[in-house]
This record gives structure tokens, sequence and C-alpha cells, in this order.
């Protein structure tokens, strides 16, 4: 067993150690970009970054009928 392993795909950092099965480490300390972790040598996928997420907006039907009306 080789334990645990993180590389960022964006900056290359690397990260090692059992801390990485929590998804709060599983960030990168120096760009925030989402780690992709390796158990055992294996791929294990790329976790989650709210820091580099898309940005999700939403907007409201009373917004759309507002502009309808001042049109």
């Amino acid at each position: 067993m080789s334990g645990m392993k993180g590389v960022c795909p964006k900056c290359g950092a690397i990260y090692a150690g059992w801390a990485l099965n929590n998804p709060k480490e599983q960030i990168c300390g120096h760009c925030g970009s989402g780690l992709e972790i390796f158990r055992d040598g294996l791929s294990v996928g790329i976790s989650y970054s709210p820091f580099t997420a898309p940005k999700y907006e939403i907007t409201s039907n009373k917004t759309k009928e507002e502009k309808i009306i001042n049109s």
C-alpha cells in the first residue's frame, strides 16, 4: 500500500497523506483547484472545489416580467 496522493491539475502541486480522505483537504493550497486523488497508485478522480466551480446564476420570473413591461 502506498497511501494517498493528491496532484493539482492546474499548478502541479503534490500532496500526500491520509488526510486526503477528507473532502476539505482535497483542494490545492496554492491555486484553489480540486486535486486529482490517487489511492494506492490508482486514480480515484478529481475533487470538487468551490473556488474553481462555474458560476451559477438564478433569475426570477419577476425580473423577466419587469423587462417585458418596460420594453
